[in-house]
């Protein structure tokens, strides 16, 4: 709780520590996939490191989250509960009572009519103060006792002067003689004369109930000023939530506050018997500020719509709440927090000690409901590593890995994993140490988002079995997920630590030992990388440094001369020319095989096939404006263009990839019209030009409802299907070929739905039936749909790459 006075900011009460892959599949997988990862354990670097990355810290709720949330509260009274139910829920077994049932009629609590001392100041030289509509009487009771009165306009102040002595000045001319520091000022009435400190947070600086005492802990060097005030008063002027809240949402509040008041008062005795420690920390049971409860005195009272909180205190006078096993009186330690992650905290978990049996972790859907309005409800904090660095006290961060969670789904620990002077080193700290550390609003961490990283399927082991390749930008390291006996193991193969700017990357097994290797363009170096597999890592090679690398891309890979070997062709797009890279007799070949001469900066889409059944791969380009088909056609040694077909209109195209959809050996071109709702094919035939489009499918989504429409043949009869995942409903939607036309079919359903990022079609259990891999970007967890027979999925989770 950290009050902007009027505004009634919401947050916590004593916020204390106490203490595939075959040659048709290779071209469908030519684009690296958009993800957002989590971070992972760091492999040892290759290259010196780079700027740190950027991360977000996102996590839900304000606070420490132990007891009632009072956005909780607020959206179970919008469903109709009372306040004893709200209070009876968040404090597990808890009850409510009159407070003179549990303390006697004898208890200062019931004989003192201003039992509750609240600190505003501590530790000061110099109190100054001003009378606000009328007189106040001010009393120095070693320098003649309450004989002076404050009048509106007036500068009073009372400071230390030396030898244990304290001056009273009006206006700035002395009113007493040196004297003791022990001094009040009363007088206050919420109909007359209110008293302004010097010294407090604008809208918390008046006061018009109680008498406010200044007491020194150490025979006058300094001071602390407290109000001394009755509990049904200091209430009043409670600024924990919004006066427009539901009124059962408002008195559950009172509930709670009265009851934390009660609690303290309690624990801490009568003031005349205050000990040494809080003597010498506040003379006072609370703070005014989000340390206990967040107080504004007169703010809360003059605002309008301050009744409606009043008939709440006056609706539960003298209520508090209860519990067998509470240790002072049966009165519960009523902690709040503005909100949670959607699940409230056990006290032991957040700050140590012995479990209480009425703070328990309980659900709390209703502070993350949209109904309450809850602008914390769910958070994100942005950080770069290098900062993250300086405040662990090392020299780099190379990620943040929730390893164990509490619970209430709050981490218990988070693995954070540095280097300093070269040596790497693992610090585990949990969610409420980072909150502290951080800064955030609160302990319940859900994950750390690196930003973008690609995802791509190949056969990076060799063994007959897709795999699938991830690069996690933020430590710069190469993942493989490797399907074995039915699930991936994630491992890192390769760490360089300068390429957090990879793009393009693409799979093929470039070198033909039957193990495929990566290749990406490095955006912020020029270089082209190429990542060999060994089957267990990669080593890193650089086929080109370009001086300026955003003139090239995209990448295609594709087997262009027909050695059965995949090649790579890098497109220069500000000189409009293909160059191709082969490796022959393990010795690699740079060509230019075409150069356009006139530059088309239209060009949308490029992708390879072989779409004249030659045995060799060629490029096709769509034309964004015409939607002219151009194709250049290898001889083997280099590409001769033909104008091949034309795509009805100038849509913007969507999905635009190459397979064998008729099932005669020849690849062709199918794309997305969204325009029109229809997936269009142009078959490919023996010669220069294409078969005529036809419109196969209408095929109508929302635009926002598929992550991807991925190609490839699910049945096994010869003819590319296509996949597509809708991000709405989970359901897998096959589009079956049979030659002329597509037919559709629900295949499974991924329970991810909306948190799937990425789709994959690859081999996963080496069965020659296509699967698909999806990558849920939630749960940092990789879903795998299986085929069945030709006819259907199963769906089921793998593995997770956690940061």
């Amino acid at each position: 709780m950290a009050a902007r006075g009027t505004l009634k900011t919401l947050g916590s009460n004593a916020d204390l520590a106490v203490v595939t892959v075959n040659r048709q599949l290779t071209t469908i997988l030519l684009a690296a996939i958009a993800l957002v990862a989590t971070l992972v354990s760091p492999v040892a670097a290759e290259e010196p490191d780079a700027a740190g990355s950027e991360v977000t810290v996102e996590g839900g709720g304000w606070g420490h989250g132990i007891g009632m949330s009072q956005y909780g509260a607020y959206g179970q009274a919008l469903e109709g509960k009372t306040a004893e139910e709200i209070v009876g829920y968040y404090y597990t077994g808890s009850s409510t009572a009159p407070i003179v049932d549990q303390v006697g009629e004898s208890h200062f609590l019931i004989t003192d009519p201003t039992p509750l001392w609240v600190n505003l100041l501590a530790n000061k030289v110099v109190f100054r103060f001003e009378a606000i509509g009328g007189p106040l009487t001010v009393c120095q009771s070693g320098a003649g006792g309450c004989n002076y009165e404050a009048s509106p306009g007036e500068v009073w102040r009372l400071r230390t002067v030396g030898d244990g002595t304290c001056q009273l000045e009006s206006d700035g001319e002395p009113v007493t003689e040196p004297g003791d520091c022990l001094a009040t000022v009363k007088g206050m009435s919420p109909d007359g004369s209110r008293i302004e400190i010097a010294g407090l947070d604008v809208n918390r600086d008046e006061f018009a109930r109680g008498a406010v005492r200044v007491r020194t802990p150490n025979a006058g060097n300094s001071f602390h000023v407290s109000l001394e005030i009755n509990l049904e008063e200091y209430l009043y002027g409670l600024a924990e939530v919004p006066f427009s809240w539901h009124s059962e949402a408002l008195r559950a509040q009172a509930l709670a506050g009265r009851s934390y008041a009660t609690w303290r008062l309690i624990t801490r005795g009568p003031e005349a018997d205050f000990s040494q420690e809080r003597r010498t920390t506040c003379w006072c049971h609370m703070y005014a500020t989000t340390v206990d409860q967040s107080y504004s005195g007169w703010a809360n009272e003059a605002v309008s719509g301050s009744s409606k909180w009043q008939a709440a205190v006056n609706s539960t006078a003298n209520i508090v709440i209860t519990h067998p096993a509470a240790s002072q009186a049966n009165v519960v330690a009523a902690f709040y927090s503005s909100s949670t992650g959607g699940r409230t905290e056990n006290n032991d978990d957040i700050w140590g000690g012995s479990p209480v049996s009425y703070l328990r972790s309980r659900p709390d859907p209703w502070s993350q409901d949209p109904a309450v309005n809850n602008p914390f409800g769910r958070w994100a904090f942005g950080f770069n590593e290098d900062e993250l660095a300086v405040k662990f006290g090392v020299d780099k961060i190379d990620g943040m890995q929730i390893v164990a969670r509490y619970s209430s789904g709050t981490p218990s620990a988070v693995d954070i994993y540095t280097r300093t002077d070269g040596v790497q080193r693992t610090i585990t700290r949990s969610g409420p140490e980072l909150y502290t550390l951080l800064g955030l609003r609160g302990r319940n961490i859900s994950g750390f988002d690196y930003g973008s990283i690609a995802a791509v399927g190949g056969d990076f082991t060799g063994d007959g079995r897709s795999d699938v390749g991830m690069f996690t930008g933020f430590n710069s390291t190469w993942w493989v997920g490797e399907s074995i006996l039915g699930e991936f193991t994630m491992d890192p193969w390769l760490n360089y630590t300068v390429n957090n700017s990879l793009r393009d990357q693409v799979v093929g097994d470039f070198d033909g030992d039957g193990k495929d290797d990566l290749v990406a363009l490095q955006a912020n170096s020029g270089k082209l990388l190429f990542a060999r597999s060994t089957g267990g890592r990669f080593g890193l090679e650089a086929w080109a440094n370009h001086a300026v690398a955003n003139r090239w891309g995209p990448l295609l890979v594709g087997d262009f001369d027909g050695d059965g070997v995949d090649d790579l062709a890098e497109y220069e797009n500000a000189g409009e020319r293909w160059r191709v890279y082969r490796i022959n007799d393990g010795e690699l070949i740079r060509e230019f095989w075409y150069d356009f001469s006139v530059v088309n900066p239209s060009w949308a889409t490029h992708v390879a096939a072989d779409y004249n059944g030659d045995g060799k791969d060629d490029i096709l380009s769509l034309d964004a404006n015409t939607g002219g088909l151009t194709v250049l056609f290898s001889d083997g040694a280099g590409f001769m263009p033909s104008t091949w077909q034309s795509l009805p209109g100038s849509a913007s195209w969507r999905d635009v990839q190459a397979a064998d959809f008729t099932g005669d050996g020849k690849d062709d071109l199918a794309a997305y019209d969204p325009a029109t709702a229809r997936w269009w094919i142009v078959p490919g035939r023996a010669g220069t030009t294409g078969g005529a489009p036809a419109a196969w499918f209408t095929f109508a989504y929302t635009e926002q409802e598929f992550v991807a429409q991925v190609a490839g043949d699910f049945n096994n009869d010869g003819k590319s299907d296509i996949a597509a995942y809708s991000r709405i409903t989970g359901k897998l939607k096959v589009l079956k070929s049979n030659g002329s036309a597509f037919t559709k079919a629900v295949w499974g359903v991924v329970p991810a739905k909306h948190r799937v990022t990425a789709v994959l079609a690859i081999d996963a259990n080496g069965d020659g039936k296509l699967d698909i891999a999806t990558w849920d970007n939630t749960l940092r967890r990789w879903w795998v749909a299986r085929n069945r027979a030709g006819t259907n999925f199963k769906v089921t989770p793998w593995n997770t790459l956690l940061r």
